[in-house]
């Protein structure tokens, strides 16, 4: 057993991915109404959604801090070009799942209780 943990804990993480989705695909052919697994993923991803926003925080500002003195324009730059891709993004990817998907983009973004007066 103690060779198997130290072989796990010494492979690449490809390795280990591969492994998880081999396993994921067999339990979910296998065992369709095994939900708790799904509950899992559910709560894996809305952490990782909580917690990314505060990791890029944090390495925008480390990676600023160990920048040093010369990066004035370059750091002008790089902030313009950030925040012209967010909404380029942002707006592209509305359009794009709300000509897919009206329904679902736009009672999500619509509720009720902003079209009420």
């Amino acid at each position: 057993m103690i060779t198997f943990v130290k072989k796990w804990t010494e492979s690449s993480l490809i390795l280990k991915i591969i492994i998880g989705l081999i396993i994921g695909a067999i339990l979910g052919l296998f065992f369709p109404n095994f939900t708790f697994i799904g509950f899992l993923g559910k709560l894996f991803v809305s952490i990782l959604k909580a917690i990314s926003p505060i990791l890029v925080f944090i390495l925008v500002v480390h990676a600023i801090s160990k920048a040093g003195e010369g990066i004035g324009s370059r750091f002008k730059t790089v902030l313009i070009l950030f925040f012209l891709t967010t909404i380029f993004f942002k707006f592209s990817t509305i359009d794009v799942t709300s000509s897919i998907t009206p329904s679902i983009v736009w009672n999500s973004c619509i509720t009720p209780s902003i079209l009420t007066l």
